[in-house]
């Protein structure tokens, strides 16, 4: 039985109205989190004007140094709203390149180690040498990033290990872990939603609520799978395993052209 012009109507307009309401969520929490560093940066650049006003250009120095790492925790933020754009529709094509395991991670924690430190959440890493792989260097570099971001913000003042090692002959894990709350079992399952975040963190850890969805997206692109499991001892691992060269469909030939 067919249903009528009228109630597949309201259907079409509830269906709206939930895009616009689910958008306009995104924007206002976007909004936030995007003003937020750039108060930060506002108020690091008044110190510094005061500071080479008064002559005292070492410590002039210091600040831009802090400036321009306040300057990459917005430009983090602004490329997730880019990530999310890119991974919104199917899968993402990947431009894989050779990939240091090491350097990856060494990089991605020394972004964050002045919040780290602010938040009192030491970083260790434990990196098997010479380790290899062939993945999308700026899209592993999100995985592990809002995997560290996430730990830092819900495990305050408790450290934070990031491990990576060889799986086999072609496998690599890379294991994200804290030892905050941890995360009750029936929450899990919809934590790579969009939008979603777990109801019991703290209000002041509020986020896009995007972060692990991009991770799932990315993850599933290389042909790897994420699992999170307690940690002995209390606390989260966020464990990734990845293909060291994920075998990816070939992109569609280019069309040939045509003969004049």
């Amino acid at each position: 039985m067919s249903s009528s012009p009228e109630h597949l109507l309201a259907r079409k307009l509830a269906a709206a109205e939930e895009a616009v309401r689910v958008r306009d969520n995104f924007l206002a929490t976007a909004g936030h989190e995007l003003r937020t560093p750039m108060n930060a940066l506002a108020l690091q650049l008044r110190v510094l004007e005061t500071l080479l006003d008064r002559g005292e250009h070492e410590r002039a120095r210091g600040e831009v140094v802090r400036a321009r790492r306040i300057l990459a925790r917005f430009l983090r933020r602004a490329t997730t709203l880019l990530d999310v754009s890119r991974l919104n529709g199917g899968p993402p094509s990947l431009e894989l390149s050779t990939v240091d395991v090491a350097e990856l991670v060494d990089g991605v924690l020394d972004g964050y180690r002045d919040e780290a430190q602010f938040n009192g959440s030491p970083l260790q890493a434990e990196v098997e040498p010479g380790l290899v792989a062939r993945w999308e260097l700026h899209g592993m570099e999100v995985v592990l990033s809002n995997l560290v971001a996430n730990a830092i913000r819900y495990a305050p003042g408790q450290p934070i290990l990031v491990r990576a090692q060889r799986l086999g002959d072609d496998r690599v894990g890379l294991v994200v872990a804290d030892r905050g709350p941890g995360i009750a079992a029936e929450a899990r399952a919809r934590l790579f939603d969009k939008f979603e975040q777990v109801a019991d963190r703290p209000a002041t850890s509020a986020g896009f609520g995007l972060g692990l969805w991009i991770v799932g997206r990315i993850v599933a692109a290389h042909d790897g799978r994420v699992d999170i499991v307690d940690r002995h001892g209390g606390g989260t691992e966020f464990q990734v395993t990845l293909p060291m060269q994920p075998d990816l469909p070939s992109p569609p030939p280019s069309p040939s052209p045509s003969p004049p």
